[in-house]
């Protein structure tokens, strides 16, 4: 058995978890038994309804120490042979105590300090120029950049068309987008008399905050269409002549589509991710909301106004962003847990 220990939330979004559970679609494929661990119920029945079994500790997701006396047990009574962990408070002494007790695998962002673990996992675009030497020469195993990218089945090989007229727009800003940055980012946009008729599709996570006013704007236009929970990103970001994302996993599903995307930043962990995406073309933007509020709905308005008028733009950046990732990545990582 592979237990996947991860969170999710209003407070944290959902990345986290969503990326574990196509992960462990991969592994379940390849007859592996999968079992998630989670500090509470808040995204228990999201981990139920994708058909995993799942154990609580009634623990708090950020106090990763204080949980170890309730999750050794329960890894040895599951028999478990390897944890694969994903969380931004996560210890040294955690990581180390597990891996004396089984094999174990964290999923990295940030190389924060060098982990004690039989194999770690950075996907993100600019994984290789982080310093994992010492984890290297200590005997850890790197699995680095947009290779192992976990993306979900439905977004490989999907054919992406540019439309001479770019009428739909999407903003993706976080499972919770606790800041209220979709409903800045509509204000900002429906202002504008180039913009205010296109139609503007917004993902929102149940843990929304702003979704009761989201929904207030979304029955005052109709031109606004709310995606709650949405089933079929792929299919949604196909349909999509040009995205406004923060940075995330979200990036990786758009480049994987061939979206135009424009990004922005709310998080510290986000800002490596959309300087990647921009420097080498394949996004604008890289704005930050919380050092430059106004200065980055401004440059939002202005990059949506030239990559609607600019086809010629919005090819070019999709063909770049469509060599970035090729979809395998989940695979390649079950593939390696179930060796």
């Amino acid at each position: 058995m592979i237990v996947f220990r991860a969170d999710g939330g209003s407070k944290m979004g959902l990345g986290h978890i969503m990326r574990l559970m196509t992960i462990a679609d991969s592994v379940k494929k390849m007859n592996k038994e999968v079992l998630f661990v989670l500090a509470d119920t808040e995204v228990a029945s999201l981990v139920e309804e994708r058909g995993f079994a799942f154990r609580v500790l009634n623990s708090r997701y950020d106090d990763m120490e204080g949980e170890l006396p309730r999750l050794l047990p329960l890894l040895e009574d599951e028999k478990a042979e390897m944890i694969l962990a994903d969380s931004y408070f996560v210890t040294s002494k955690y990581l180390s105590t597990l891996k004396k007790q089984l094999k174990t695998v964290y999923m990295d962002d940030l190389a924060a300090f060098s982990y004690d673990v039989d194999v770690l996992i950075n996907y993100n675009i600019y994984a290789q120029d982080l310093d994992y030497k010492r984890m290297e020469d200590q005997g850890t195993e790197l699995l680095l950049g947009c290779q192992y990218m976990p993306l979900r089945a439905g977004f490989c090989n999907r054919d992406y068309a540019i439309k001479e007229e770019a009428a739909n727009i999407l903003i993706s800003t976080g499972g919770s987008d606790s800041f209220g940055i979709a409903e800045k980012i509509l204000h900002t946009a429906l202002s504008d008399e180039k913009l205010k008729e296109k139609t503007y599709h917004v993902v929102c996570g149940a843990a929304n905050t702003s979704l009761p006013k989201l929904k207030e704007m979304a029955f005052a236009r109709k031109n606004i269409v709310l995606h709650v929970n949405e089933k079929d990103m792929a299919k949604l970001m196909q349909e999509t002549d040009v995205a406004v994302s923060a940075g995330g996993s979200t990036m990786y599903e758009l480049a994987a589509v061939g979206v135009p995307t424009i990004c922005f930043s709310f998080a510290d962990n986000q800002k490596r991710l959309i300087r990647g995406f921009t420097q080498r073309g394949i996004a604008r933007g890289g704005y930050d909301f919380i050092e430059e509020e106004q200065r980055m709905l401004q440059g939002i308005l202005r990059d949506l106004q030239s990559l609607i008028e600019n086809p010629m733009e919005r090819g070019q950046m999709s063909a770049k962003a469509k060599k970035l990732v090729d979809g395998q990545g989940a695979h390649r990582i079950a593939k390696i847990l179930c060796r």
